[in-house]
């Protein structure tokens, strides 16, 4: 997912008029937009959505999977990397 500079400015400022809760709501599939942007690997607006609500990263979803684990098995190496830097450790050994 190719993000020009405009598409950049406008997530932006979408962002900025979201509440940290509002960008915790999932779609009918079970998606944040945190999780969907990383399972496309732009790390750019993950890191919008994160500097938000530092939480994104920290929850399961109904598969009891992480977004580090979505974006693992879609083969997003840089997405991986930063949501390993991100995510709390407590949260990356969870018990089924």
């Amino acid at each position: 997912m190719a993000a020009t500079g405009s598409s950049i400015h406008f997530i932006k400022k979408l962002v900025e008029l979201m509440t940290p809760e509002e960008l915790e709501l999932i779609n009918l599939d079970g998606y944040t937009a945190f999780r969907k942007i990383a399972g496309v690997g732009n790390v750019m607006i993950s890191k919008l959505l994160f500097k938000k609500n530092p939480d994104l990263p920290n929850m399961w979803n109904q598969f009891g999977q992480l977004t580090l684990h979505h974006a693992a098995m879609l083969g997003q190496k840089h997405m991986v990397q930063y949501l390993l830097k991100i995510t709390k450790e407590r949260y990356t050994d969870k018990t089924i």
